[in-house]
């Protein structure tokens, strides 16, 4: 019999391997940098949807991950926001260690409470903390913010 740790990881294993995984990973990190930026710049979502020409519902459609907007949008929030967009093709890495971070993080929290299910969610349990850079830490760490 499979524990739930165990079980979880043949999960996260399985869909990797789903081209699908990728594509919300990319949502998720073009939403974060959106999000991101917007806080900087202390932008909210109506002045956001004002300068792209849309609907304050759209922006949330986006940030929530729910919405299948296209280059073109991505071009036009990149712009509101005194950016440029860059797409990349990127060599595969065998191991990535942010990835490993966020499954252990995933991992504790989640034997804490019940499982998360959106990419929303999980986007408002754990931010990116850029830590003191000391000798034998990992470069990145998660916190919760629950």
């Amino acid at each position: 019999m499979k524990t739930p740790k165990t079980a979880f990881a043949d999960l996260f294993k399985k869909a990797r391997k789903d081209p699908r995984w990728k594509v919300k990973g990319a949502i998720l990190d073009f939403t974060e940098t959106m999000a991101e930026q917007m806080d900087t710049m202390r932008i909210n979502k109506s002045e956001l949807a004002r300068r792209i020409g849309s609907s304050p519902a759209y922006v949330t459609k986006i940030l929530r991950g729910n919405s299948n907007f296209t280059l073109e949008s991505m071009v036009k929030i990149a712009a509101a926001l005194n950016g440029e967009l860059r797409i990349t093709i990127e060599p595969k890495i065998k191991d990535i260690k942010w990835f490993k971070l966020l499954e252990n993080a995933y991992m504790e929290q989640s034997a804490k409470e019940p499982a998360v299910c959106s990419l929303a969610d999980r986007r408002k349990k754990f931010r990116v903390v850029k830590p003191k850079k000391s000798k034998g830490e990992e470069n990145v760490k998660f916190s919760s913010t629950a």
